[in-house]
């Protein structure tokens, strides 16, 4: 059988190339109708809102409010701006989803905004990081500047994650940047950061900032909040845990 295969597949191709019954030029299952791939979309759009600035910017972080699921608060940046125009493009806001056509309020922090979160525990209070490397705190009760805000150039690089690190009490508040440095901030003593972790991987014992990788990313575990995760510019996923050290109570 084996020997006289090749004959008979000679033979079946030549009946094959005679034959005007078979298209040998006509695209496999062409005949057959197009079908859906996928079903009808599981989700549904409420809305869609907006930036009301003239330059077209992208939007770098969201945070929600916890007790009115309407309210949201977005950070916006232009990276394709001068670095001079990335000052006038600095406006984050505050939006109520029952009205999308202007927002609720405003942040001013005189840079554009890289990264924002609500604090849970006091639901007017919302933290940020802006472009120059500092952190500020706004309280919706009063106007669009921070009631707080760090130096310029706190960080040395761009901040990339803000976090309320205490779902407890909502007092501490942890920020990281591309510098490689992560920065903890108690709100009731925030003249400076009580805790500052350098990423230098040499593990030197005196780590310096300029042999830091950056931070991209961060997470603390919740029930454990000096139990750190941080993600990192080369791709390696650190898990810390920072020392607690006294601090002072206002």
């Amino acid at each position: 059988f084996i020997e006289r295969l090749p004959d008979g597949l000679k033979v079946m191709e030549t009946y094959m190339v005679t034959s005007s019954f078979i298209n040998l030029y006509a695209l496999p299952l062409e005949e057959y109708a197009e079908e859906e791939c996928f079903g009808a979309p599981d989700y549904l759009i409420r809305a869609q809102i907006k930036d009301p600035w003239k330059t077209p910017r992208s939007i770098v972080d969201l945070s929600w409010e916890t007790e009115q699921e309407e309210v949201i608060a977005a950070a916006y940046a232009n990276h394709r701006a001068l670095p001079w125009e990335q000052y006038n493009d600095r406006f984050g806001y505050v939006w109520n989803m029952r009205n999308t056509l202007m927002p609720s309020f405003i942040l001013d922090g005189g840079a554009p905004l890289t990264a924002i979160e609500f604090n849970n525990m006091e639901p007017n209070e919302i933290a940020a990081c802006t472009i120059n490397g500092q952190v500020g705190l706004w309280d919706l009760r009063t106007n669009s500047q921070p009631v707080w805000i760090t130096d310029k150039r706190t960080f040395f690089d761009i901040p990339t994650c803000i976090q309320w690190s205490s779902p407890i009490t909502g007092y501490e508040l942890t920020a990281a940047a591309l510098d490689g440095q992560i920065l903890w901030y108690d709100m009731r003593n925030r003249s400076v950061p009580f805790e500052r972790v350098t990423l230098d991987m040499s593990r030197s014992i005196n780590p310096k900032w300029e042999n830091a990788v950056g931070v991209t990313s961060y997470h603390f575990e919740p029930n454990i909040p000096t139990k750190f995760l941080a993600g990192t510019t080369e791709g390696t996923v650190i898990i810390g845990n920072k020392k607690e050290k006294p601090r002072m109570k206002k």
